[in-house]
C-alpha cells in the first residue's frame, strides 16, 4: 500500500511533467511570448500547491525544486536574456521524479514508535529494550519536562542513534507532540505508532514487528480497497492490566509481574492506539488519527474504525497491554499528584480509594501471560546493556 501511495504520486507527478513539458515544446517551435510563459508559471505554481496539501512535502527537493522552475519564469517575464530559458527550465522539469524520489525516504526505519514521556527513569529502559526487541526501528521520546533521571537512562540509546529526544516542556502537549512528529519525521519512517510508556505493543506471536505490521497492513489494504479506499492505519484495542495484587512495587520487569487483566467487555478495552502510515496523516489525537481524504483505520481484521474506539476488537494478531495502574502503591501515588489532562481534576483521597476498589474488583479477572514469552530475552538485554 505504501509504495501504491508512492507510484500514485510519481503518476501524478509524471503526467504535470509530460504536460508541461509538451507545452514548452510548442514554445521552441514559435514565438516565446510573455503570456504563455505566465500560464506555465501558474500551473507549476497550483501543482506545486497541491502537492504541499496532500503530501506535505515544504523544505524537500521537490519542493525546492518547484520553486526554482517558477523563479525561471519569473527571470523570463523581467529579462531580456531569455535565450537559454527553455533549456534551463526544461531541464528543471524534467528533474521532477529523481526530486520525488529524493523527497521521500521511506525505506530508512520500517517501524518507529512516538513517546512522550515525563519522569520515567524506573521503567523506561524496560519499555526500550523490550520494542527494539521486537523490532522496532526508531523510538522518537518528547519530553515533557523530567526531573528524575530519565535523560541520563535514555543518553546511551540516543548516543547509538535508536532514540531521538526532544525536549517538550509546557502543559497538555501530547496532541502537540504527535503532530510534530508526523511533520517533522513522517518520510524517515514506513509506519510510525504512537503509545504511552504504560503500554506494551504484544504480538501474539514471537515475531518481528515490523514485519508482521506490514503484512496486517497488506492484508487490510486488500479487504477495503475493493470498496475505493485506503488503509491509512491499524487501531490495535488496549488490554487494559491491573495491579495483579501487588500492593507495593514488585522487584522484576512491569512484563513479569503483571499479568492479571480486565474481561474484554470492560469499556477501556474498547479504546485503541494507533500504527500509521503517517505520509496519510493530517492530524492526530491520543488514539485515532485524521487521515487524508480516502485514507481511513482499519483493525487488524480490516473492518473500518472511525473514532478512537473500537467494540469488536480481535487480539489474534497483536494487542496493547496497557499497565495502567501497576501496583496499588504506585497507583495511589501518581493520583495523588493529579493528571496531566485538562478536563481531569485532581481526586479527592475518598475518590482515589473508591477506584482503587474498582481495580482490584474489575482489572484482575483474567490470566493473561502473554508477554512472558518476552521476560528473559529482555531481561539479558538490560543485563548486556549495564555490562
Amino acid at each position: 500500500m505504501i509504495q501504491e501511495c508512492y507510484d500514485s504520486l510519481a503518476n501524478i507527478t509524471k503526467t504535470m511533467q509530460e504536460k508541461t513539458i509538451c507545452q514548452i515544446e510548442n514554445l521552441k517551435k514559435h514565438n516565446i511570448n510573455r503570456n504563455a510563459i505566465i500560464t506555465i508559471q501558474q500551473c507549476i505554481n497550483d501543482f506545486s500547491n497541491q502537492i504541499e496539501t496532500a503530501f506535505h512535502l515544504k523544505d524537500t527537493p521537490l519542493f525546492h525544486n518547484f520553486k526554482k522552475c517558477s523563479m525561471l519564469c519569473s527571470q523570463y517575464t523581467q529579462s531580456n536574456e531569455k535565450v537559454n530559458f527553455l533549456y534551463d527550465l526544461q531541464h528543471e522539469i524534467s528533474e521532477w521524479l529523481s526530486a520525488l524520489r529524493q523527497s521521500i525516504h521511506i525505506e530508512d526505519k520500517k517501524l518507529s514508535l512516538v513517546l512522550i514521556i515525563r519522569d520515567e527513569g524506573n521503567y523506561i529502559e524496560e519499555w526500550l529494550e523490550y520494542h527494539l526487541m521486537l523490532g522496532i526501528s526508531h523510538i522518537y521520546i518528547y519530553d515533557n519536562e523530567s526531573t528524575d533521571n530519565t535523560r541520563e537512562k535514555l543518553a546511551p540509546y540516543i548516543e547509538n542513534g535508536q532514540v531521538t529526544y526532544i525536549w517538550w516542556p509546557g502543559q497538555y502537549v501530547q496532541i502537540s507532540a504527535y503532530n510534530h512528529a508526523i511533520e517533522h519525521f513522517k518520510y524517515d519512517t514506513l509506519y510510525m505508532g504512537f503509545i504511552d510508556a504504560d503500554e506494551f505493543l504484544a504480538p501474539a506471536e514471537n515475531i518481528n514487528l515490523p514485519t508482521w505490521i506490514n503484512e496486517i497492513f497488506e492484508i487490510c489494504e486488500k479487504r477495503i480497497s475493493v470498496f475505493g479506499v485506503h488503509c491509512g492505519g491499524i487501531g490495535i484495542n488496549w488490554k487494559v492490566y491491573g495491579t495483579s495484587h501487588h500492593q507495593k512495587k514488585p522487584k522484576g520487569l512491569v512484563i513479569e509481574n503483571y499479568k492479571y487483566r480486565a474481561a474484554d467487555s470492560e469499556t477501556l478495552n474498547f479504546y485503541i492506539k494507533t500504527i500509521c502510515n503517517p505520509r496519510t496523516v493530517q492530524s492526530c489525537n491520543p488514539h485515532h488519527m485524521n487521515y487524508i481524504t480516502g485514507f481511513y483505520c482499519t483493525s487488524e481484521n480490516g473492518s473500518i474504525i472511525l473514532g478512537s474506539q473500537f467494540f469488536d476488537g480481535t487480539h489474534h494478531k497483536l494487542q496493547i497491554n496497557h499497565y495502567l495502574t501497576k501496583s496499588e502503591e504506585e497507583y495511589v501515588q501518581r493520583e495523588r499528584k493529579g493528571k496531566t489532562v485538562p478536563h481531569i481534576k485532581k481526586p479527592s483521597e475518598e475518590e482515589i480509594q473508591s477506584a482503587l476498589q474498582r481495580i482490584r474488583n474489575c482489572y484482575n479477572d483474567v490470566y493473561d501471560p502473554l508477554t512472558e514469552q518476552y521476560v528473559s530475552v529482555t531481561k539479558n538485554r538490560l543485563m548486556k546493556k549495564l555490562n
